[in-house]
């Protein structure tokens, strides 16, 4: 005997037929209209991984780029000028790919930035960086949605957890749309990579390269290497596995040849730890800004970061009951990544000059005021939030695969809404940039190559780019020929 679940209702009941069988008679028939077209897309979703997963590229491509500022369109940031941009345009775009900065390789920024040198004139060096980087965010995001099976079935959940990709607030503030910040999405990827089980040769293969890509980007992926001993133990996970230890072992090296100048001078310990966390990670998903958030905490005490973190305990509490023996590893998994990732860049630059644990340094912040006043207070943690974010966040459509798989599906509504609330206020909201204000890429060169028209090929140009105390030199040869030197 064969049941029938009902399409719409997710229920059947066993009739009997005239001929004296039993045979399954759907129920629920008058809510059918309702629900048929929901079910049909999650059907969908369910059947057509491989399709879901290039829409969600396309869509969140798309939602990468209207999320970035509008300065930050025409500007270029930071590290992309100098050295990725320039040293590009010197040597040729593709011959520093491999060479080590601050401490260890940024593979994918630099071939973003060999991209755009390849095919764009310098003119349009701003536009290329920006839109590379959107590009390499929806197509982590498409990863995630494939990788994320292996430990979330339920195919919303699924589309939720790679939304949060190109969703989570930080992420305008400085992440999206340069390459200098592409190792975050590496960071994000990283475990759902691990927790993968690929099923044919071709997805082991992307699955591998973008695992090496990963860990050629960011070091810190090597903090996901316990996923490893996570079972199954399967021959295809141990050669997507390889490609992160490939990669964390070459920039274990390059860290030793060429290692990283620390500039932060301060002792750090566990109180400016959590706070910051709980500033950055937990507070800033629901206020637009920092001065805000800041002001709340000065007035109302740090209780007000701990509300806000109230509905991922919630989450969690809902994965340890109704979730699986893997929901909860997963849990686990997400926790321990949120803090981690947040705590290591802060400890290992010993907190570029920020304190959390000195209250009265709280008091009156304001994000632009740090920028022209005490350009590395509190700055860095804008970028070192967005993984901790993603992370957290993550732990919503996990407690709703639990509420969904144990049987309550009415209250798998819950958490998604919360997280829809997270993504409705990040994409509605006003948040402040570090990139606002920052000069146009485009009248910059225009500037320097009519300034050229009266100089020697061979002179040496510089101007300030953005942040303060960032510059990119060009010479009057490469300005006028708008190409790089073949």
């Amino acid at each position: 005997m064969e049941l029938i679940p009902d399409a719409h209702v997710g229920q059947c009941t066993i009739g009997t037929a005239a001929s004296g069988r039993r045979t399954p008679t759907i129920v629920g028939g008058a809510r059918a209209t309702g629900s048929a077209g929901r079910h049909r897309a999650v059907r969908w979703l369910r059947r057509a991984p491989i399709l879901t997963a290039l829409a969600l590229v396309v869509v969140a491509t798309g939602v990468a780029w209207i999320r970035l500022p509008t300065d930050a369109l025409g500007a270029i940031w930071a590290d992309d000028a100098q050295p990725f941009l320039s040293e590009a345009w010197a040597n040729g775009p593709w011959a520093s790919v491999f060479t080590p900065y601050a401490g260890y390789l940024h593979v994918v920024p630099r071939i973003v930035t060999a991209l755009t040198v390849q095919f764009l004139p310098l003119d349009l060096a701003a536009f290329g960086l920006a839109a590379g980087s959107c590009i390499v965010a929806g197509i982590t995001a498409g990863l995630v949605f494939v990788c994320s099976g292996a430990v979330l079935p339920w195919a919303p959940a699924r589309v939720a957890v790679a939304l949060i990709t190109v969703m989570a607030p930080l992420l305008p503030v400085q992440v999206l749309g340069n390459p200098t910040n592409l190792h975050w999405f590496a960071v994000w990827l990283t475990p759902w990579l691990l927790l993968a089980r690929p099923k044919g040769r071709g997805t082991t293969v992307v699955f591998f390269l973008a695992a090496l890509l990963a860990a050629l980007t960011e070091p810190q992926v090597l903090l996901f290497v316990p996923l490893i001993f996570v079972p199954p133990y399967r021959r295809r996970r141990f050669l997507v596995m390889a490609g992160t230890l490939i990669g964390g072992i070459v920039q274990i090296v390059v860290s030793v040849i060429a290692p990283r100048v620390i500039s932060g001078d301060i002792d750090l310990g566990f109180v400016s730890v959590l706070r910051g966390w709980l500033f950055y990670a937990v507070l800033r998903l629901w206020v637009p800004s920092d001065g805000t958030a800041a002001d709340m905490i000065v007035g109302s005490g740090w209780w007000v970061a701990v509300v806000a973190l109230l509905p991922f305990v919630a989450a969690a509490v809902v994965v340890v009951l109704r979730g699986t023996a893997a929901t909860r590893l997963l849990l686990v998994a997400l926790t321990a990544a949120s803090i981690g990732t947040f705590a290591t860049p802060y400890l290992v630059n010993k907190g570029g000059g920020s304190d959390y644990a000195d209250y009265s340094r709280w008091e009156g912040y304001d994000l632009i005021v740090s920028l022209t006043q005490d350009p590395i207070a509190i700055f860095a943690a804008h970028r070192y939030a967005v993984a901790p974010q993603m992370f957290l966040l993550a732990t919503l459509p996990l407690a709703a695969y639990a509420l969904w798989r144990s049987g309550r599906r009415r209250m798998t509504v819950a958490p998604l809404v919360v997280l829809g609330v997270v993504f409705g206020m990040a994409f509605l909201g006003n948040h402040p940039s570090d990139r606002d204000g920052s000069p146009d890429w485009a009248d910059d060169v225009a500037t320097a190559r009519a300034a050229c028209a009266a100089l020697p090929e061979d002179t040496a140009l510089t101007w300030e780019s953005f942040p303060q105390g960032w510059s990119v030199t060009f010479t009057c040869a490469q300005i006028d020929a708008g190409y790089p030197r073949s």
